[in-house]
């Protein structure tokens, strides 16, 4: 049986490049990509990589933007992140964390090593940091941008540039939410209803999303403090079915008071949902974020997720 953890070292590249070919999915999240990068790195279509693509990283050579245009050409979903500096590579059920980021100059000039392992838990939490890492897509206008910025680097020559100082990246809050059937007046209608007109012209691709509402009543901290960009688990509860769907990104809130006496505080959550969700059901759910340290999630959560370890359990369950 294959040893679950193991160390790489003259063989990194070679093993790199076999298992990029090899594997049907691939998430990536990379600081570097120079000029060869799509041939040690064999990206396809709707695999994920997250690179520094910043303007300092471009005009320095670090990352070349023809490179990025040839995975984006392929179907490659790339992200940049300015300051990433992680070496993250996952190919299928299979994780390699080192110091390489995919160069010639890495493969030809550099002593690197990688960690190679495949425990089912720690994949899950590399693909959702990976996932979480995902925020700004690069398109194709910004590759057009970078291409006028970027000056090849010279061979041997180390950049003094000082680069700008870059926090570290606030990640989207996460939020369980238990849902159940509600009914809506007229006047929530209406008002759901212009609230998704709005809504669904954020959609990025109308082919694989759709939007989504739910009503939340009351004064709690979800009603106040919950903001477009964070993102929903639902746990839907319809009779004696409990499912939990995938994470959603909110993409509008549409804040009302109830059309009663009493005036409550009341919103829509706007989600972007996929189209054809894959579910998980409520126990399977439950036991896996548990375990990564979530505590007791009790039968209908209403919580934020601030572990960010966890976070990256729960995001990483469908990525």
């Amino acid at each position: 049986m294959p040893a679950t953890v193991k160390i790489l070292y003259d063989n990194l590249w070679p093993t790199i490049t076999r298992l990029a070919k090899e594997s049907k999915r691939k998430h990536i999240a990379v600081a570097y990509i120079g000029s060869g990068a799509s041939r040690l790195l064999p990206l396809g279509k709707d695999d994920v990589l997250v690179i520094d693509m910043g303007t300092d990283t471009v005009k320095s050579g670090q990352t070349n933007p023809y490179e990025a245009e040839k995975y984006l050409k392929k179907g490659v979903r790339v992200y940049t992140c300015s300051n990433l500096h992680a070496k993250i590579y996952i190919f299928d059920a299979t994780l390699l964390i080192g110091s390489a980021n995919v160069s010639q100059h890495s493969k030809n000039n550099l002593i690197e090593a990688g960690l190679m392992c495949r425990d089912k838990t720690v994949l899950t939490q590399a693909r959702g940091l990976i996932r979480s890492l995902q925020a700004e897509p690069v398109t194709p206008k910004y590759i057009e941008l970078c291409r006028k910025l970027y000056e090849p680097p010279r061979p041997w020559r180390g950049t003094k540039k000082k680069r700008k100082h870059f926090s570290t990246p606030l990640h989207s809050r996460l939020w369980l939410l238990s849902i159940s059937p509600v009914y809506l007046s007229e006047e929530e209608e209406r008002l759901c209803h212009d609230g998704e007109e709005r809504a669904s012209k954020k959609i990025k691709d109308t082919r694989k999303f759709e939007i989504s509402s739910i009503r939340w009543t009351g004064k709690s901290r979800i009603l106040r403090c919950i903001k477009e960009g964070d993102l929903v688990v639902q746990i839907w509860n319809d009779k004696k079915k409990k499912k939990v769907y995938p994470p959603s990104r909110v993409v509008q809130l549409t804040h009302f008071q109830s059309f009663d006496e009493r005036k409550s505080p009341m919103m829509f959550i706007h989600i972007e949902e996929p189209s054809h969700p894959r579910l998980m059901s409520w126990l399977a759910f439950k036991e896996k974020v548990e375990k990564a340290g979530v505590g007791n999630t009790g039968r209908n959560p209403q919580r934020e997720i601030r572990s960010v370890q966890a976070v990256h359990t729960i995001l990483g369950l469908w990525s």
